[in-house]
């Protein structure tokens, strides 16, 4: 669970990400209705994160979507010598184009779940 602190109030987003003998998968949302694949790759001292397969959980079953219409999300991740994470995120939808994109560098912690969130 992560929480984001915005000057209009915070966000919280909710995923989990597993080492499967098929690779990594992150499982986004309530519910982990939604389904990643990763493909994880060393990038200019750091690493370039790229989604694969997309799959969608609906009326009891997961679908895969067609890579077709699979959004494509493309991640910088490096830490910077002040120790701040930086990353560069983008999103892009098939026909769409680019959707989304995201460069920043934040602080962040770790702290136990509260009992609220377990």
């Amino acid at each position: 669970m992560r929480r984001f602190r915005f000057p209009a109030g915070d966000r919280t987003m909710t995923d989990r990400i597993l080492f499967t003998p098929h690779g990594l998968r992150q499982r986004l949302g309530t519910g982990e209705r939604v389904v990643v694949e990763l493909h994880v790759e060393p990038d200019d001292a750091g690493l370039r994160i790229v989604s694969g397969r997309v799959g969608i959980r609906m009326l009891g079953l997961r679908w895969s979507l067609p890579a077709a219409w699979a959004p494509r999300v493309v991640v910088h991740e490096r830490t910077l010598p002040d120790g701040r994470q930086h990353v560069a995120l983008t999103l892009d939808a098939p026909v769409v184009g680019r959707i989304y994109e995201y460069a920043g560098a934040f602080s962040y912690r770790v702290e136990p779940v509260s009992p609220e969130f377990a």
